[in-house]
Order: structure tokens, then sequence, then C-alpha cells
């Protein structure tokens, strides 16, 4: 597959009974696997697992390798890719989740070093 820097952004879902499910399921730290399902030169949005328009934007300085050299747009993981990363921000009231694939640097509760669920 390759990159699809034209694609369609996807749009975001207000589904109440959708958002209240990330709401109790998902949290700042959480690991997840996702999907890239568009790519942008300022990042790719990711399918975690919650259905269309819930998904999250993985942005090119949480790219892994984004803090150590810089980047080009030939670096992005390509659409259908599967991409590990962490929960770092989630706004509700825009329906907006935000991930970084720069592991925490402690440990949350109940989360072993990488993140992974105990």
């Amino acid at each position: 597959m390759t990159n699809d820097s034209n694609g369609t952004i996807p749009t975001t879902c207000n589904d109440p009974v959708l958002w209240k499910r990330i709401h109790e399921e998902l949290s700042i730290g959480n690991h997840v696997m996702g999907t890239v399902i568009c790519s942008r030169p300022f990042g790719v949005f990711l399918d975690i697992g919650y259905g269309a328009g819930a998904f999250a934007l993985l942005l090119v300085p949480e790219f892994k390798d984004a803090r150590i050299r810089r980047l080009t747009f030939d670096d992005f993981p390509l659409v259908g890719d599967s991409v590990s990363a962490w929960v770092i921000n989630i706004d509700f009231e825009n329906r907006k989740i935000a991930l970084t694939q720069n592991p925490p640097s402690a440990a949350l509760p109940n989360q072993h070093e990488d993140g992974t669920p105990n």
C-alpha cells in the first residue's frame, strides 16, 4: 500500500454511545494497536478498533524516530500498516484522541514498562 496524501481526512463520529464506551475503556497511558487509515504531512490517522469515526491521530513529533532525526514523508507508516502507540490525550468534547510512539517514561499503575496491561 502507499501513503494516501490526497485521501480524505476521516470524519469524527459524534455518537454519544460510542464516546461513552471510549470514555469507559480508554485512558491516557493505555497502549493501543491501530491501523493507518490516512496519512498527511502532519501525521497519520489510525483506526484503533472503535469503529468508523473514532480514529486517533499520531502527529509527526510523536513518531518513534522523530526525536532522534528529521523525518521525511517516506518514513511515515503506510496506509494499512499496523502501528503500536500510547494514548497521550483524549478530548471528549471535541472527539479527538492523540497518540505517541514514545513509550511512557515510567510504568503507570497496572501496566508493564512497555505500556501493556498487567
